[in-house]
């Protein structure tokens, strides 16, 4: 069972209420979530966080070669060299050429 609903106001001035669908910018809050989840994943599977994101991806899975220096270390540290959303999205989409059509590399 799943309990959905919204609290809150989304603009305080106006009184607009919360939805479901409400965005809200959690800013540089969400780090911290990534950087424990992160931890947490490197002791649980004994690596460093040094390894190559590349060398981490399931089965034969891999990042194209613009994307083989990053580390899961680069990523935390925000020193990886992604610029923009298009790279970022690159690194987790792929597009196969026959339908145009995008899919997540874990599928």
């Amino acid at each position: 069972m799943t309990y959905l609903k919204a609290f809150g106001y989304q603009n305080l001035k106006t009184k607009d209420s919360l939805t479901l669908q409400s965005l809200i910018p959690v800013a540089s809050v969400s780090k911290l979530f990534t950087a424990l989840t992160l931890a947490n994943y490197a002791v649980e599977k004994g690596i460093s966080i040094d390894t190559s994101f590349n060398s981490i991806l399931p089965g034969n899975q891999r990042l194209s070669s613009d994307f083989e220096h990053i580390s899961l270390a680069d990523l935390l540290n925000h020193t990886s060299g992604l610029t923009d959303q298009s790279s970022i999205r690159t690194l987790f989409f792929q597009v196969e050429k026959t339908e145009n059509s995008a899919t997540c590399l874990n599928s």
